[in-house]
């Protein structure tokens, strides 16, 4: 199909969204939700003076969900009609309806000016061409520097490859943590959590994300977030930002789905996490891979993060897992894992791992093989068994609570040391 290249030029449009009360009925509480909140009263006489109360009662509002919207009624259409403008163009927002009790019920909420501008995936003007991506497209988005904050959610889409170069150093999807009130996400208040969409959602069988130009000064974004869904997706991530906007996450954090899908990671000093932002986020994947020159590299798994295969040799990694890892093989780098699930064949060659994952009522680790490096279980006093250690080379340290079911020793002299937690 096409390359699509992200431009962020458009112009920005306030968005204008309306419902009307289709059956009034004064036993009915009619109101307004956004995010996790609602502002309603009891039907009021008719549809006229409740919708005047209503949307009264929306302008008065201090929540930062309703106060970034002029609320009024749109005699235009219908005398019942609650409209919502948003004060800032190019800032959207969600809006549902609410009716509880009596007969009465709301007409279904539309978007009458639907909300554009330079941060707005969905807007048409931020791409060459003027088209939107769509499958088989592959998009470049590179030296550029405007956020990509909302038109979030493209899940339908399958790209034929996405490359988010190292020259971008605007941000790609919001905090969930705090509520943006700005149309570029940079403005944030922390009295709210945010309740638009996150991540970018949009499955592409390629991803390549931090590919330099051969610039030194690039310095990539602070912020990326990918949800590519639950088709097959090759990811790489070449190179991130030195920090993440974020404190204390990483400046990628990816989502994938798929059984086939796999997870490169070269140099990383801000950090790439894997369904480690949010509490129950999850991913699928068959492979992660973390190598690269420097050892500073971070990578994050959370733990809903399914996958079989993993492999390092540089930076430090923080792993939990949602389920058995069948292999993992050590080259260098320092492994922590945490959390309740099976290692069922560990190599380290070289490296070190922090060894505290303690599978409830089975093996920690089924088959370690210490080649090289230091093996430690001193990260954790939990109770917990090795099956069967084949010892060739390397340091094991370990400490009460830990069982060595069979050990099959080096030839030759070595020295085991055991310390107490």
């Amino acid at each position: 199909m096409a390359t699509r290249y992200w431009k962020g030029t458009a112009e920005a449009v306030a968005q204008i969204t309306e419902a009307g009360i289709n059956v009034f009925d004064a036993a009915t509480t009619y109101g307004i939700t956004i995010g996790d909140t609602t502002i309603s009263l009891l039907g009021d006489t008719d549809e006229e003076t409740t919708t005047d109360a209503l949307f009264a009662l929306l302008n008065a509002s201090t929540n930062v969900y309703f106060s970034g919207i002029t609320w009024d009624r749109n005699g235009a259409t219908t005398t019942s009609t609650i409209r919502g403008t948003s004060d800032t163009a190019g800032l959207p927002f969600t809006f549902t309806t609410y009716a509880n009790g009596g007969t009465g019920s709301w007409n279904a909420v539309s978007d009458t000016t639907a909300n554009s501008g330079p941060n707005d995936w969905e807007t048409a003007a931020n791409w060459d061409g003027g088209v939107v991506p769509i499958a088989a497209d592959d998009v470049v988005i590179t030296d550029n520097a405007i956020n990509i904050c909302w038109g979030l959610d493209q899940n339908a889409i399958t790209l034929d490859s996405l490359t988010i170069k190292k020259s971008y150093t605007g941000r790609i999807g919001l905090d969930y943590k705090k509520f943006a009130t700005a149309a570029d996400g940079a403005t944030t208040t922390a009295s709210k959590i945010e309740y638009r969409e996150n991540y970018l959602k949009i499955s592409s069988t390629v991803v390549t994300i931090g590919e330099k130009s051969g610039i030194d000064t690039e310095t990539g974004s602070t912020r990326i977030l990918l949800d590519t869904g639950s088709n097959a997706s090759a990811i790489t991530v070449q190179e991130t930002a030195e920090t993440s906007a974020d404190a204390g996450r990483s400046a990628v954090r990816l989502l994938a789905n798929h059984a086939s899908s796999t997870i490169h990671v070269q140099d990383s000093l801000g950090g790439v996490g894997i369904a480690a932002d949010d509490v129950g986020e999850t991913s699928l994947v068959s492979e992660i891979k973390f190598f690269g020159s420097n050892s500073s590299s971070q990578i994050n798994i959370g733990s809903g993060t399914t996958f079989t295969t993993y492999y390092q040799s540089a930076g430090t990694a923080l792993m939990r897992a949602a389920a058995t890892i069948t292999t993992i093989t050590m080259d260098g780098g320092v492994l922590n894992t945490y959390g309740d699930y099976t290692i069922t064949t560990l190599t380290l060659n070289d490296g070190t791992v922090n060894q505290a994952n303690d599978k409830t009522g089975g093996d920690a680790v089924t088959t370690l093989n210490l080649v090289g490096g230091t093996f430690s279980t001193r990260n954790s006093g939990a109770t917990r068994t090795i099956a069967t250690a084949n010892i060739t080379a390397g340091v094991f340290v370990g400490n009460e609570g830990v069982t060595i079911t069979t050990c099959n020793e080096p030839s030759g002299r070595y020295t085991m040391t055991t310390l107490a937690q």
